[in-house]
Parts: structure tokens; C-alpha cells; sequence
């Protein structure tokens, strides 16, 4: 999702590691960040402007206060602009908090933290919530146009198609091994039916 014309807000008070990597670093590569105060909910809207063009960018607890954000407001603002929220939820785990059910888009973890334990395994988690509309947002063209090196595919349009048949091999293979495999009778499997 990175490319030139990206601008994302986050809190004033952040990770010095990625802040330093967003105020520093990618600058070089054309990458803008504005950093807002995330408890300013005017500030926050009057910081998107038309170069905005990729994401809102904010921690369910912030670091290093552990300051808690109402992830639904910010959702409205950025839905209201057509962009996309996304939250890193690693200091709150999908234990204590679940974004996407709060308006959220993206959530990303640090598996490397607790989901991880103990800093044993490096590793990340992404998860898409599958609600929001990248194709009218009119932003992403990477993701919704036809692209070439895929043989014509639009992410946006194939990619869905082709997760429902993955799920319904993934659920069919549950069902019928379970018995041989499992101890639990109930598998969820949060894509749905």
C-alpha cells in the first residue's frame, strides 16, 4: 500500500523506532507523514488533505501512556475522506481489543510481542476486515485496476472469488477430518460462510 503520495496520522506521542522511520526515512522515498494529536478530532479532520491518499494510521493504546483512541470516530473521519483506517494493535492483543468490529480496516500485530511471547519468533499479523470499498474509494489503483503481471487480474475483483473457494476447501477438509484430528467440535473460522 506504500507509494509516493501515501500520508498517514498518527499520535504525537508513538514507537521513537517508527516514528523516527516515518519523520526520517521514508521521506527519502517520497513518503510523507503528518503526525496529529489523535484526542484533537478536528485536527485530526482538518489534517486530510487532497495529497492524502492511502491511510489513517493509529495504536488501540498508545505508546508509551498506553493512551486509549476511539477507534469509531477516527473510522468515520477517514471513511468520510474515503480512506482506509488502519490500526496496530499489538500492545492490545485481539484478547483485550478487535478494531475491525469498532470501524477499523486494517489491523496489524507484532507477532514478535505478545502474540508471539517473549520475543522467541519474529513475525508479523495483517488482517483486511473485508468491509471496506477499495474500489470506490478511487485511490488504490493497484489493487482495483487490471494488472498485467497477473495476467489481467484485478485484486479487488478476483482475489475475493478465489479466498471463497480457498475457505470452502478449508471448511470441507475441517468437517470431514476433524473427528481423526481435533478434539473440539467447533471450528469458527472468522471469513464467514
Amino acid at each position: 500500500m506504500l507509494s509516493r503520495e501515501i500520508t498517514s496520522y498518527l499520535q504525537r506521542i508513538f514507537m521513537e523506532d517508527l516514528s523516527t522511520f516515518l519523520e526520517h526515512t521514508l521521506p527519502n522515498y517520497g513518503i510523507t507523514t503528518t503526525f496529529v494529536d489523535i484526542f484533537n478530532l478536528e485536527e485530526v479532520e482538518n489534517a486530510i488533505q487532497e495529497n492524502t491518499k492511502k491511510a489513517v494510521y493509529i495504536e488501540t493504546l498508545g505508546n508509551p501512556n498506553s493512551d486509549v483512541v476511539d477507534i469509531e470516530k477516527i473510522a468515520n473521519i477517514a471513511h468520510k475522506h474515503k480512506i482506509p483506517l488502519v490500526v496496530d494493535n499489538t500492545f492490545a492483543t485481539p484478547y483485550l481489543v478487535r478494531p475491525i468490529e469498532h470501524g477499523a480496516d486494517i489491523v496489524v500485530h507484532s507477532a514478535t510481542k505478545f502474540i508471539g511471547g517473549h520475543g522467541t519468533t519474529i513475525g508479523g499479523v495483517i488482517i483486511e476486515g473485508g468491509k471496506f470499498d477499495w474500489e470506490a474509494s478511487g485511490k488504490f489503483p493497484s489493487l482495483t485496476d487490471p494488472n498485467p503481471s497477473y495476467h489481467g487480474i484485478s485484486f479487488t475483483k478476483r482475489l475475493a472469488d478465489r479466498l471463497h473457494l480457498l475457505q470452502r476447501f478449508v471448511q470441507s477438509f475441517f468437517v470431514r477430518y476433524r473427528s481423526n484430528y481435533f478434539s473440539s467440535k467447533l471450528i469458527h473460522l472468522p471469513a464467514g460462510t
